[in-house]
Parts: C-alpha cells; structure tokens; sequence
C-alpha cells in the first residue's frame, strides 16, 4: 500500500512538471518571436519524420545517432494509467494535462 502510495505521488509529480514546462512551450510559442519547431520527443526518437523535419528546420543535415535499444524512444505502458491520474489530478494543476497537450499537437501541425 505504502509503495502504491508513493508511485501515485510520484506519478503526480511527474505530470505536474510535464504540465508546467509545457505550458512555458506554449507561452513562449505564442510570443511568436523568431523562428521555431514543435516535435513531439516521441515521434523524434521513433521515427524519421519529425528527424527530417528537423533537419529542414535547421537547414542542414543531421547525423542521425539515435540508440533504437534504449527505452527513450517506446510509449511506456504506465501512460495507459495516465487518464485517472490526470481526473485525480485536475483539482491540483494549474492547466488539464489533455487541453496542454492538444494545444501542443496544434503547434506540431502549424509548424
């Protein structure tokens, strides 16, 4: 029980930076000032297009060293949780975790 409890804090901890850093993304977005590139960690580390559109973006062509063994690139099955976390969690995050993140995934298809 003590172990659940503290996954749970954790957990909690975890999405209330997760929501906080990108609501610093999407206020520094909407400023609007010089160029920028919404990609989704993800995508980046998994597949090739966001990685080319970030060699575009840069406008030069990158060295792709991605490690395909390490866990970074893989959705974790822990996010299939992520729903009721979040309903527990609104009554104590400034912004709902899903309005952030279709926020986010408007910026990605504009840019």
């Amino acid at each position: 029980m003590l172990a659940q409890r503290v996954r749970l804090m954790k957990s909690f901890r975890v999405l209330h930076t997760w929501t906080t850093f990108n609501e610093c993304i999407l206020k520094h977005a909407a400023r609007g000032s010089g160029s920028q590139i919404t990609v989704k960690y993800e995508d980046l580390m998994r597949d090739e297009g966001d990685f080319r559109r970030l060699g575009e973006f840069v406008g030069r062509p990158l060295a792709d060293v991605r490690d395909r063994r390490l866990y970074r690139h893989r959705v974790d099955p822990y996010v299939d949780r992520l729903p009721l976390l979040t309903h527990l969690s609104l009554p104590f995050l400034r912004r709902n975790p899903r309005e952030i993140s279709s926020r986010l995934e408007e910026l990605r298809s504009r840019s």
